[in-house]
């Protein structure tokens, strides 16, 4: 990912790059995704192009669902169809399609100003789960994610005000 001069991010990543920024102590790379490079890539060039992509995306490879001979996500429970849904929703409320491409500054503003917590997108506008098919990040109710999202949001993921 380093070396790319734009970044090919599904849009509800965008989402989990936030809840990823707000919910940790220090930002550090693991295991299980790229959302770590995908921040430290924006935080080091806040004007990188950021094309929202359909399907699996560069935060993708490392996971365990990932499949690169198909670059599709093989996770249980309808995650596929649950997370194009996530996708379309951001989609819809930042009035943009796949494809789009804005650099991650504005992408970014976009995001703050129009989505104000991951119940909107993550947790079906109420946050209740109604089938494990279409679970929500953090578990029902539980506030966890919303509470890091509202964290990363405030803190501008640490590249629109200046912070890290």
């Amino acid at each position: 990912m380093y070396n790319t001069e734009k970044l090919l991010i599904r849009p509800h990543h965008l989402l989990c790059m936030t809840c990823f920024y707000g919910g940790r102590e220090k930002i550090v790379p693991i295991k299980e995704d790229n959302l770590f490079e995908a921040i430290d890539i924006i935080q080091k060039n806040p004007n990188i192009p950021i094309t929202l992509k359909q399907g699996c995306c560069m935060i993708c490879p490392p996971c365990a669902s990932y499949d690169p001979e198909t670059d599709c996500c093989t996770g249980a429970n309808g995650m596929g169809l649950r997370d194009q849904k996530k996708d379309l929703d951001v989609l819809q409320k930042l009035n943009l399609k796949y494809g789009d491409t804005i650099p991650a500054r504005k992408l970014f503003n976009l995001i703050f100003e129009k989505i104000h917590s991951t119940k909107e997108i993550c947790g079906w506008g109420d946050g209740i789960v109604r089938a494990p098919e279409w679970s929500i990040c953090g578990g029902e109710k539980s506030g966890s994610e919303d509470e890091n999202y509202k964290k990363g949001r405030k803190a501008s993921l640490g590249f629109l005000n200046g912070t890290r």
